[in-house]
């Protein structure tokens, strides 16, 4: 019997409690204040170096997308063609480069990892 009186009053105080927290309280729930975006002053070139072999049947949409980012600095899409077999270089050919952003590096057969380095040696 004691245990059911402290329920009936329990119930009645968290109704009050919570009619307290929406009606008087004021949007507790919402975050405040909201910060704009942090934009830099100034934003860097980037260059973005995608290193391929024998990826014609994908490579014209990887690099449609990189294309599409929306980066508000100016930016590079170099392609490491690794003396692919299967035409990758002739593919983001055909596809076009949009914006000017694009350069096709056409290395010999040493893997991937030795073509990019051979191309960032070449760019500096």
């Amino acid at each position: 019997m004691h245990v059911a009186a402290g329920a009936a009053m329990l119930a009645p105080l968290s109704l009050l409690i919570w009619l307290y927290l929406f009606l008087a309280h004021g949007r507790f729930w919402l975050s405040a204040p909201q910060l704009p975006a942090a934009a830099p002053p100034e934003f860097p070139e980037v260059d973005i170096v995608v290193p391929a072999r024998d990826e014609a049947p994908t490579i014209a949409a990887v690099i449609g997308s990189l294309l599409a980012q929306d980066y508000a600095g100016r930016f590079r899409v170099i392609l490491v063609d690794d003396n692919s077999t299967d035409g990758t270089a002739a593919a983001v050919a055909n596809a076009g480069w949009q914006r000017g952003h694009g350069r096709v590096v056409v290395v010999a057969p040493a893997g991937c990892a030795c073509a990019c380095r051979r191309f960032l040696l070449l760019s500096v």
